[in-house]
């Protein structure tokens, strides 16, 4: 099996087996991993940077944000949804990004099942909100074509 370690500047994909590291990618100050739910892709999540790679490692694409990234999920058909203070938004692997809605205060993705996103808010309340998926289902199919 392999494990993925963090050091201060990348994160390795390390085969336990074999005791070797297989894959490096080099993006510093990681504090939070989300596999996709057919873990053909994991989203390395800094403080306002998404790196979206593949299970191999292989880094397909680059979010900057200017605010702090709160929380992430993928759906089921392989979109990460985010949230920062403000705002809902989406990432496809290629890096085409965008707002899917505007936030009232800030939530705390858990999941995300069809329309529907599981959250909770800052009093630790469990939500669930409805949330468009028009824009970036028309370009997932744009860019799966």
């Amino acid at each position: 099996g392999n494990v993925l370690l963090r050091s201060p500047e990348n994160i390795s994909l390390y085969d336990v087996q074999q005791k070797l590291v297989i894959a490096t990618v080099r993006i510093a100050k990681v504090s939070r991993i989300v596999w996709s739910n057919d873990m053909s892709h994991v989203a390395l999540i800094c403080k306002r940077t998404i790196a979206i790679c593949t299970k191999k490692l292989e880094l397909k694409s680059n979010v900057h944000e200017s605010v702090k990234i709160k929380s992430a999920a993928w759906n089921d058909q392989g979109v990460l949804i985010y949230t920062t203070a403000n705002h809902i938004k989406y990432c496809l692997h290629n890096g085409d990004n965008g707002i899917v809605r505007t936030l009232d205060m800030p939530i705390y993705i858990s999941a995300v099942k069809g329309n529907h996103e599981h959250c909770l808010d800052r009093e630790a309340k469990p939500r669930i909100l409805t949330i468009d998926s028009t824009e970036f289902r028309f370009k997932l199919a744009l860019v799966d074509k």
